[in-house]
């Protein structure tokens, strides 16, 4: 079976926060166990926040741990807030048309999330990959962002990959090959120490492009829109059934 040599590892444990390159990640049910497992929700609606509609959400840094069922939470220019996973209630949310069963999670710092957002929200916890859109992973080629840094003379954008949110940056030669992945299985190979130890040789199957949205535009330390990236997607990439510029491949583990 063919190798796919991974030069970084990332996730956020809670959706929409700073994606940011990790040393551990444990599968559960072929599930990232640690990724977005928090997310925002709206009070009155009971609506999943949306990373497109809140971008600024990118510059708060979550880090997670599992075992003691607790968060730490960090606001830029703040002391870390801790946050215990114990859910005072359950309710049912909304996540992009899909319903998700929510663990409401009273803390303080629901205050200021929704001071953040202005708007009333509450942090929730759900089961692992409850509110992914897509598949359990996703990957992006190394050569593919350096064409596109090319094309757009934005050479920091080799330095950005959080941008594109995906599990798995691969190193590769040329550019836009992962697209030629789809359906195959490969085992992944560590670079440099980039790879946790028990996903090191882990089984996965490529899937189907990614469709991109706004996300992309926005600096992925910062949240701030930094860059027409979506507008020049839409110009020279295929678009997906749903109209979108595809760019990157979800995939599974297995």
């Amino acid at each position: 079976m063919k190798t796919l040599t991974v030069s970084s590892f990332g996730y956020s444990p809670m959706k929409g926060t700073q994606h940011m390159h990790r040393r551990s990640g444990h599968l559960l049910n072929s599930f990232l166990q640690e990724d977005r497992r928090l997310c925002l929700v709206d009070i009155t609606s009971r609506k999943v926040i949306r990373t497109v509609q809140h971008p600024e959400l990118m510059a708060i840094e979550v880090f997670l741990d599992i075992e003691k069922a607790s968060a730490c939470i960090v606001f830029p220019g703040k002391k870390g807030r801790e946050v215990k996973l114990v859910p005072q209630e359950t309710a049912i949310g909304d996540f992009w048309g899909r319903s998700v069963t929510l663990g409401i999670l009273d803390t303080p710092v629901n205050q200021l999330f929704s001071d953040l957002l202005r708007q009333e929200v509450s942090l929730a916890l759900v089961e692992p990959g409850a509110i992914l859109f897509g598949a359990p992973f996703s990957l992006i080629g190394s050569a593919t962002i350096e064409e596109l840094a090319s094309q757009l003379n934005y050479p920091s954008l080799v330095h950005e990959a959080a941008r594109f949110r995906s599990t798995f940056l691969i190193k590769t030669e040329r550019p836009f090959e992962e697209e030629k992945w789809e359906g195959e299985s490969f085992i992944l190979r560590n670079e440099r120490g980039f790879l946790p130890a028990n996903l090191q040789n882990q089984i996965i199957t490529v899937g189907q492009p990614i469709g991109r949205c706004a996300v992309v535009d926005s600096n992925p330390a910062t949240g701030t829109r930094d860059l027409k990236l979506l507008k020049h997607l839409a110009k020279t990439r295929l678009l997906t059934s749903a109209g979108e510029p595809r760019l990157g491949m979800y995939a599974k583990a297995g």
